[in-house]
């Protein structure tokens, strides 16, 4: 390894430590070339740490969750632990930590506005919509509901469903997992679901697609995120909210797929950048 991989690799490792870790410690402080080798090509130490890429070739900020998602070394607070608890639970436990937090990094009040926009234009006045992974209820229900629609959220997250309620008294919200969930046929004239697929487990999307189209009136829209690269794995402290925060993505193609066996016609896709990576935004509708 040459000096320059070495302090690079130190820096992506930075990402990664967490204190009382004695061989990160070990690697940060300067320890063996060999043994920061090996944590950042994917050598096997200590019980078989196999990190799944070079920590070199990912090493801004915005990917130190993709390489903590293949270690399986103790890393602070043990990663073995959140490997063995069901991944809903720690979304839930993750966004119950984060939700004012995560607002505010997501600018929370204003974002999806041109999404909304077009929205607003395609259904009907005083439709109804059903919006998946609704979080704190803002923006999507809040504008929705301010715009004369009748608005259900649905969210895991207990903290996120008391805000909703709180900040948008005016639309229905549901503390559920949204894999779970049942509504009547032809219930809504639009679902919407912004950045809560990439939470799902991989076996649960497809079979919520299928939900989804029914639950869609004829003509009814289908707007929603999805990941664009397939990755699953997870991030310790996300936000610094001292919980961890796990991510599940097929890749766009295979979105593609699952859209229309669930039997609803892709009307466009768009890439949505975020940091180093980003999301596909989908619009489909039910056939009429």
């Amino acid at each position: 390894m040459s000096p320059d991989d070495e302090r690079r690799a130190r820096v992506a490792l930075s990402f990664l430590a967490q204190p009382g870790d004695p061989v990160m410690g070990a690697a940060l402080r300067g320890g063996p070339a060999p043994e920061l080798l090996g944590l950042v090509t994917g050598a096997d130490l200590h019980g078989g740490a196999l990190l799944p890429c070079r920590a070199v070739d990912v090493l801004p900020a915005a990917w130190a969750g993709r390489i903590l998602s293949g270690l399986h070394v103790s890393v602070g607070v043990a990663c073995a632990s959140v490997e063995d608890e069901d991944p809903k639970d720690v979304v839930r436990r993750g966004y119950d930590a984060v939700s004012v937090r995560y607002d505010n990094w997501s600018d929370g009040a204003t974002k999806y506005s041109a999404w909304l926009a077009e929205l607003g234009e395609r259904i009907p006045a005083g439709a109804a919509v059903l919006d998946l992974g609704c979080g704190s209820g803002l923006p999507v229900a809040r504008n929705l509901a301010l715009a004369g629609c009748r608005v259900s959220g649905v969210d895991i997250s207990e903290v996120q469903i008391r805000r909703a309620r709180e900040l948008v008294p005016a639309a229905e919200f549901l503390r559920a997992d949204i894999c779970g969930v049942e509504f009547d046929s032809e219930s809504f004239d639009a679902v919407v679901s912004f950045f809560a697929f990439i939470h799902l487990p991989l076996g649960d999307q497809l079979p919520l697609l299928c939900r989804i189209a029914r639950w869609l009136r004829p003509g009814g829209l289908f707007v929603a995120t999805t990941g664009y690269w397939a990755w699953t794995g997870y991030e310790q402290n996300w936000l610094g909210g001292g919980a961890p925060m796990w991510w599940s993505h097929a890749d766009v193609a295979t979105y593609r797929s699952w859209i229309s066996q669930a039997g609803l016609v892709i009307e466009r896709e768009e890439f949505v950048p975020e940091g180093d990576g980003g999301h596909a935004l989908f619009w489909a509708s039910r056939p009429c």
